[in-house]
């Protein structure tokens, strides 16, 4: 559990990769994963043509909490 104006560390796990990223939940009660440049950096080599989807059609991010600091990310492709 966080609480607001904290912080605490996790891991995003996404297949044999892992990552470190801050969670933070803000003063109005607004949480957020603040992931760092190696994630960014993993999502756009493997979404590096994100331009070539078919329109309204993209990748969604799912978290998955596996422990305390552990959430399993998976990828979707949805349409709206």
């Amino acid at each position: 559990m966080i609480l607001r104006g904290n912080r605490k560390s996790i891991q995003l796990l996404c297949g044999i990769n892992k990552f470190e990223a801050p969670l933070l939940m803000d003063v109005t009660g607004r949480t957020r994963i603040a992931w760092r440049s190696d994630f960014r950096d993993f999502l756009l080599n493997r979404y590096q043509y994100w331009k070539d989807f078919e329109q309204f059609k993209f990748p969604l991010l799912c978290f998955r909490n596996m422990s305390e600091s552990q959430y399993e990310v998976s990828f979707e492709t949805s349409k709206l």
